[in-house]
């Protein structure tokens, strides 16, 4: 019953052109870039203390 209910609605969703089947991202290009750099100068444990 659930998956049954789960295809329906996919398919209805697929009907829309702006209809993106993929996770959303997480982190932004900018944000990983920022994160690599501040791991080339700093420990991993005060990286992800602070916020990107």
């Amino acid at each position: 019953m659930i998956v049954e209910r789960t295809q329906e609605g996919k398919a209805l969703e697929k009907l829309d052109p702006n209809f993106l089947e993929d996770r959303l991202k997480k982190f932004i290009n900018n944000q990983l870039d920022l994160a690599m750099h501040l791991l080339r100068t700093d420990t991993t444990k005060n990286v992800s203390r602070k916020q990107l």
